[in-house]
């Protein structure tokens, strides 16, 4: 869904990811994770799939044209970002700005157009409090499809299972030495998202109790 990183500057945040991620700008880092997804794919064995190209949460501009709004960010370029700190105040948080609203409508038209009837859908269930990962299982929600959420690796960990509640687990299963082989296409994110090495909870798939199967 968001596989973008936007256009231009960055917030403070933002900058120090991509950097600990090992690269120096924007768009080379985009590119990276576009490869990255291919290589997962096919690792997957899935030979079909589309990027939405929405943008990331933590590159994501506030768009307003308030007069008041435009001199806060000449004063403060931070000010520019929805969420512009990697944190529990701002990305982390679990809440979704209002300036995504309208994003999260444009998300929901996108898959409208491509979801059908007899699909399955699957999302995450949000437990790190990721705002994109709140968005993708707000959308996956509005679909009368049937739905399942995987337990968000590797934020299951210390996440104290936010957002379980009404939820039923379908399985559990431990973790693959496929599915290790499969993170490790992503290879831009380890040191960032597992600055310890990679390690996983079990596998968890859920779905919502009135969600029948």
């Amino acid at each position: 869904v968001f596989t973008s990183f936007g256009e231009g500057d960055t917030s403070k945040g933002a900058k120090k990811y991509i950097k600990e991620c090992g690269f120096s700008n924007t768009n080379d880092f985009a590119l990276q994770r576009i490869e990255e997804d291919k290589k997962a794919m096919n690792r997957l064995g899935v030979k079909n799939f589309y990027h939405l190209g929405f943008i990331d949460a933590g590159f994501r501009k506030a768009e307003s044209n308030s007069l008041v709004f435009f001199l806060l960010s000449k004063i403060n370029s931070e000010k520019k970002f929805i969420y512009p700190t990697y944190d529990e105040r701002s990305l982390f948080s679990g809440k979704i700005s209002e300036l995504d609203y309208g994003l999260i409508k444009d998300i929901y038209k996108k898959l409208k157009k491509m979801v059908l009837k007899g699909d399955v859908l699957y999302g995450p269930l949000g437990v790190g409090k990721h705002v994109d990962h709140i968005v993708v299982n707000d959308i996956v929600k509005k679909f009368d499809n049937k739905c399942y959420f995987w337990l968000d690796q590797p934020y299951g960990s210390y996440s104290k299972h936010y957002g379980l509640d009404n939820h039923t687990k379908v399985i559990e299963v431990k973790t693959s030495r496929r599915k290790i082989r499969i993170a490790k296409s992503y290879s831009s994110q380890i040191n960032a998202v597992f600055p310890k090495g990679i390690y996983f909870n079990p596998e968890i798939i859920l779905k919502i109790e009135n969600n029948s199967l």
